[in-house]
């Protein structure tokens, strides 16, 4: 009896042990999400992703009222696109995705319940 309660014991501690490295665990994965959860509400990634939407419509407006406006109507006249135009185009949603995946990183299920989260997740990922 007594030999069978040393080993239940040994059960108990081991049994434990894997739970305290368990919650360990979880707490880290936590922890890593909600510090990045506050860096992506920080100020300085705010400011960020408001250049970040001028740049874009400033150089929306740029490529479009004044880039090769032959007739004076005010807009463009050429058919393509200028090479500018598409490496800021691509640079600003590559960015974009990234500020939308870290935060859905961040968030996980929480992601969805920010009104501005859903906008952003339509206008970004559509």
């Amino acid at each position: 009896v007594h030999r069978h309660s040393i080993v239940a014991d040994l059960q108990d501690v081991f049994t434990e042990v894997e739970q305290e490295e368990a919650d360990d665990q979880e707490e880290l994965g936590t922890y890593w999400r909600e510090k990045l959860a506050a860096r992506m509400d920080s100020l300085p990634v705010n400011i960020l992703v408001m250049l970040l939407v001028l740049v874009d419509l400033v150089q929306i407006l740029v490529f479009i009222f004044m880039d090769g406006d032959s007739d004076g109507d005010g807009l463009s006249d050429s058919d393509g696109d200028h090479p500018v135009q598409i490496g800021i185009n691509v640079s600003v949603v590559g960015l974009f995705l990234i500020e939308l995946a870290l935060r859905q990183a961040a968030l996980r299920e929480r992601f969805f319940a920010e009104k501005w989260n859903v906008f952003d997740f339509v206008v970004v990922w559509a």
